[in-house]
C-alpha cells in the first residue's frame, strides 16, 4: 500500500513539474516573440529606490529655448507630442496608423481632400473638450506662425468646418506626404495657463529655458500616467561613462558611432532604433515587371543589407523598416531574369552605393544578366537617368512620380487614413517600381525595465 502511495507521489510531482516547466516555457517564448524588432540591445534591469520610481528623468541632448517647444520637431517634440500635444493621428515606427485626436480620417476625390472626425471624447488638462473649433484654431495658428511645420502645411489649401466635428482638408497637390499634415501637434491656448494645453496623459507644468520642463498628469485624460513626473532636462553627455553606477536618466539620445559601446558597457538600457524617412532604394525602369520582382528578390533580406550597409535598418516595407505584414517584400510575387540579358546600374560616389551596386552587379551576373555600371556624381531625384536600375538614397515621397501619385489615390478613392501606408504597402508590392533597402535610423538608450510609455513602438 505504501509502495503504491509512493508510485502516486511520484507521478503527482512529475505532473506538476511538467506544467510548471510548460508554463515557464511559455512565459518565455511569449517574451521572445514580443520582444520589439527595433530593439538594438538588451540590457539588465537594476533596482532603483522607492522615490526615483516616482518619476521618469528624459535626457535632452539640447536645451529648449522658448516657451513654444511644439514649433519645433526638435529631440524634446519626441518626446512631447507622445505625452503631451498630441495629433490627430501617430506614425508609428513600424508604419502603422494610430487615431489620438480623430476618430476618423477619410481622404477622397482623388486624394485632394480629407475629411476629419475630431474626437470630442478627448479632453485637455483644463478639462476643456476637444472640438473642431479648436483643431482648426490651433491648425491656424501653426498655419500663421513660422514652425517647422511650415513646408508641410503650405500643401494645405484650406481648411473648413463642416460641422461641430468635422474638418474639411482641401490639398493644393496630391502627395503621399499629406498624410503627415495630420501628424503635427494639437495645442489650445487656455486664458487660465500660460504653457499651451495638450490631449496627452500629461500636462507642461513648468518649463525653464534651458532648463527642465516638468510634466505632471493630465487627470482628464483616459490614460492614466504611470509617473508622478516627468522630467525633461538638458544632459551633460561626459558622463555616459558612469550611467552603470548613476542611471539618473531614463531615456535618451545617443549617438551610435561614439557612445553606443559605453552604454552597452553599462548593462542598465536598453538601446532602441526608430526608423527616419530617408533610406536607400532602388527605382527601376525596367519594362517587364517579373524581371523587377526578380531583382527584388536578389536584394531582399538581412544578408545583403550586412554585406552593403554599415547603418541605418533593413527595411522589409516601402514605409516602415519594421513594417508589419503584409509588407511589400511578403507581398510581391515570384519573378524571373530568363529573357533578361543584360541590365545597366547607376549609382553616385557614396559608398554604400557603390557596395550596393557592386554586390547587386555580382548576384544578377550568377544569375546569367551582364551588368554595366554608370557612375553619377551626385543622384538626386529629378535626374533624367536611363539606366535600368538606379540607386537612390533619399525620401519615398521625393521618387514617387505623378502618375503613380495619381493611380494610387484612384485605387483608393474613399480610403481610411488608418490603412494609408498597408494600401502603400500593397501598391508598390504590385507595380514593384520602386525597391526598399533600408532606412536611415536613430538610437535612443532607455534603462531596461522602464519601457513603459510606448516611446518607441
Amino acid at each position: 500500500m505504501a509502495k503504491n502511495l509512493s508510485v502516486k507521489f511520484k507521478i503527482i510531482i512529475s505532473v506538476i513539474i511538467a506544467v510548471v516547466l510548460c508554463i515557464a516555457s511559455a512565459v518565455i517564448f511569449k517574451a521572445a516573440v514580443h520582444q520589439p524588432d527595433n530593439l538594438v540591445f538588451k540590457g539588465q534591469s537594476v533596482s532603483l529606490s522607492k522615490e526615483r520610481k516616482k518619476n521618469y528623468h528624459i535626457g535632452l541632448s539640447s536645451a529648449v529655448a522658448d516657451d513654444k517647444p511644439y514649433a519645433y520637431n526638435s529631440e524634446a517634440m519626441f518626446y512631447l507630442k507622445k505625452l503631451v500635444y498630441q495629433p490627430l493621428l501617430q506614425i508609428h515606427n513600424d508604419g502603422s496608423i494610430e487615431y489620438l485626436n480623430a476618430s476618423e480620417i477619410v481622404f477622397k476625390n482623388g486624394g485632394t481632400e480629407a475629411y476629419v472626425s475630431v474626437d470630442n471624447n478627448v479632453r485637455f488638462s483644463s478639462g476643456e473638450q476637444l472640438s473642431a473649433d479648436i483643431v482648426l484654431k490651433s491648425y491656424e495658428w501653426f498655419m500663421n506662425n513660422e514652425t517647422d511645420y511650415a513646408d508641410l502645411l503650405r500643401k494645405i489649401a484650406s481648411i473648413e468646418k463642416q460641422n461641430e466635428k468635422t474638418l474639411v482638408f482641401q490639398f493644393k497637390e496630391v502627395s503621399f506626404d499629406n498624410i503627415k499634415a495630420f501628424d503635427i501637434p494639437v495645442i489650445y491656448f487656455d486664458e487660465n495657463s500660460k504653457p499651451a494645453l495638450g490631449t496627452g496623459s500629461y500636462a507642461v507644468e513648468s518649463l525653464v529655458f534651458y532648463g527642465d520642463i516638468t510634466l505632471s498628469e493630465n487627470k482628464y485624460s483616459a490614460d492614466k500616467g504611470k509617473y508622478e513626473k516627468i522630467i525633461l532636462s538638458p544632459m551633460n553627455y561626459n558622463t555616459v561613462g558612469s550611467l552603470n553606477e548613476n542611471p539618473d536618466f531614463d531615456v535618451f539620445l545617443l549617438n551610435k558611432e561614439t557612445q553606443s559601446e559605453a552604454i552597452k558597457d553599462s548593462k542598465v538600457y536598453n538601446i532602441f532604433e526608430i526608423g527616419q524617412s530617408r533610406g536607400n532604394y532602388l527605382i527601376y525602369n525596367i519594362e517587364k515587371p517579373s524581371a523587377r520582382r526578380a531583382v527584388s528578390a536578389l536584394v531582399s533580406g538581412e544578408e545583403f543589407f550586412e554585406s552593403t550597409q554599415d547603418s541605418g535598418a533593413y527595411s522589409v516595407g516601402i514605409t516602415s523598416a519594421y513594417m508589419k505584414k503584409p509588407n511589400y517584400y511578403s507581398l510581391i510575387k515570384k519573378g524571373r531574369l530568363d529573357d533578361i540579358k543584360s541590365l545597366s546600374i547607376a549609382y553616385d560616389y557614396q559608398g554604400v552605393s557603390y557596395s550596393i551596386f557592386s554586390s547587386l552587379a555580382e548576384r544578377l551576373e550568377n544569375s546569367g544578366v551582364e551588368c554595366q555600371g554608370e557612375n553619377v556624381e551626385i543622384l538626386e531625384a529629378e535626374q533624367k537617368i536611363k539606366a535600368d536600375i538606379i540607386i537612390y538614397n533619399g525620401r519615398l515621397c521625393d521618387i514617387v512620380n505623378s502618375s503613380d501619385t495619381k493611380a494610387f489615390f484612384d485605387e483608393y478613392k474613399s480610403m481610411n487614413a488608418k490603412n494609408f501606408n498597408k494600401n502603400l504597402e500593397k501598391y508598390f508590392a504590385k507595380k514593384t517600381t520602386i525597391a526598399p533597402l533600408s532606412k536611415d535610423t536613430v538610437w535612443y538608450a532607455s534603462l531596461a525595465g522602464r519601457d513603459d510609455l510606448n516611446l518607441f513602438d
